[in-house]
């Protein structure tokens, strides 16, 4: 779903101007870069938890040359889906990525 939908489905929703539900929705989103920038966590239960982790430097591989290159450690953007989101999801069909870690591959879904 784009911006411009996802504002014109809230409006539509909250029967209030587009105007209005993008105002919301930058106020939502700003409030949650800046709470993660700064460190923190947003979690909303029944949807998920927005967090920054940071990823540890690690080997990749140029797949042009079959070369190892460096990939350096950095602070990546996390969302983990709530156990509520997760059972809804797998209602319509969507399994495999919302396996709680640890339990990837084996054959259980």
């Amino acid at each position: 779903m784009t911006l411009p939908k996802l504002t014109a489905h809230m409006a539509m929703k909250a029967r209030i101007s587009k105007r209005a539900a993008r105002a919301a929705l930058n106020a939502f989103l700003n409030a949650v870069v800046e709470d993660t920038a700064a460190g923190g966590t947003v979690m909303f239960r029944g949807f998920g938890t927005f967090r920054v982790v940071d990823r540890a430097p690690r080997k990749g591989r140029d797949h042009s040359t079959g070369q190892p290159v460096p990939i350096p450690a950095r602070r990546v953007l996390s969302f983990r889906p709530s156990e509520e989101l997760r059972d809804k999801l797998r209602v319509i069909g969507i399994r495999n990525s919302l396996k709680p870690k640890g339990t990837q591959g084996t054959g259980d879904g």
